[in-house]
């Protein structure tokens, strides 16, 4: 089915009243359904209605060439129990209000904005990424997505949770919420009010998110594409579970390894793994991973090294702006499984950050115990 050519579609609105109020793209099991909205056309959800992408089969709409999808304030569901896509291309639009992405258990949910030229956009009051099903936002060069609520990725709502902020902290390592990624890559723009990523939630790429309360994770963190650099603007809390992954496959600060760059204060209280790719540390090699604009607390975080030989030994040191890693000795690289894992470290740090101390890479040191540091 096609709109286009400055055409409409209305769901629920004075044109299209009550008999219409869902719209339903692939409501069967067997259903393989494709809607594409094109040159200047639209759709336009009424303020009853609703719509939804997959509902029980395969369904897909793509909106592009300067389009919209007009659903504001309307639920917006892709994937509710089959597998559903959205598409937002080529200078177009989208606007929703409680947008679920895999909504139902079984169910996969994808929403991609893009643009090659100018660009396009989401706007919603509420995103959810992996609600019990598996669930996908990317936001690559030329899209943006606008929340003024929460991005929830494999992660409750914040503001919906009851028991406060322990509670709320469980929930978020909690394995009940399905796989879901934030994936924001090149000149994509990710943009809310809070950000949550469960432990089952990853988010990864090159591009830009901004949070204005914070982003929660006790799921991953990856930069890079990879390598490359994650640029998160707004205060960052890593959780205990959470995981910083850092790929180095070379000395260059984002082209040949991952760079994590926040502006704003940071608490890291999980693990930073620092994943060494078909390349091994000489002896003065630096890598400046992790560059923060504001304050830095590292009081409870853990380092892992992979992909290393035992006898590796490296500092962890404080630069001005950020966290380097300084090689002591020749590492000598092997591939995954043997050199997986090969160090789970607790370095502690007075007051916000101090100069790190020498690490040696064991074979059986993967707890943080004392034995670790020397």
């Amino acid at each position: 089915m096609a709109i286009q050519d400055n055409s409409s579609l209305a769901v629920g609105t004075q044109v299209a009243p009550a008999q219409t109020k869902i719209l339903l793209i692939a409501p069967s099991d067997d259903d393989d359904v494709s809607i594409d909205v094109d040159s200047n056309s639209s759709i336009d959800v009424g303020p009853e209605a609703e719509t939804v992408v997959g509902d029980q089969g395969k369904g897909k709409l793509n909106v592009r060439g300067f389009s919209r999808l007009n659903a504001d304030g309307t639920p917006l569901t892709v994937g509710k129990a089959g597998m559903g896509m959205v598409m937002i291309g080529d200078s177009s639009e989208a606007t929703a209000g409680v947008v679920d992405i895999g909504q139902e258990s079984g169910s996969v949910g994808m929403v991609s904005v893009m643009s090659d030229q100018g660009t396009s956009s989401i706007a919603a009051d509420q995103i959810n990424v992996a609600v019990e099903g598996q669930g996908t936002l990317e936001v690559m060069d030329g899209g943006q997505a606008d929340v003024s609520g929460e991005i929830n990725v494999s992660a409750p709502s914040a503001s919906a949770a009851p028991g406060g902020a322990s509670a709320f902290s469980a929930a978020l390592q909690s394995t009940d919420y399905g796989p879901g990624t934030l994936r924001v890559e090149g000149t994509g723009r990710v943009a809310a009010d809070t950000i949550n990523i469960g432990e089952n939630g990853q988010l990864i790429g090159t591009g830009t998110v901004e949070t204005t309360t914070g982003l929660d994770f006790s799921g991953q963190i990856k930069p890079g594409a990879s390598p490359g650099i994650l640029n998160i603007i707004g205060p960052l809390h890593q959780m205990n579970g959470g995981v910083v992954e850092i790929e180095i496959t070379g000395r260059v600060a984002g082209s040949e390894y991952d760079v994590l760059n926040i502006v704003g204060d940071a608490t890291f209280d999980g693990l930073i793994a620092l994943i060494f790719d078909g390349y091994a540390p000489r002896q003065g090699d630096v890598f400046d991973f992790l560059m923060v604009d504001g304050q830095t607390d590292l009081t409870n975080v853990g380092y892992e090294v992979r992909n290393l030989l035992p006898g590796f030994e490296f500092d962890v040191v404080p630069t001005v702006g950020g966290i380097r890693m300084l090689a002591l000795n020749n590492g000598t690289f092997v591939p995954e499984p043997a050199g997986a894992a090969l160090l789970i470290l607790a370095i502690p740090f007075i007051s916000m950050v101090r100069v790190g101390r020498r690490v040696r890479v064991r074979d059986h040191c993967c707890l943080p115990t004392p034995q670790c540091l020397f």
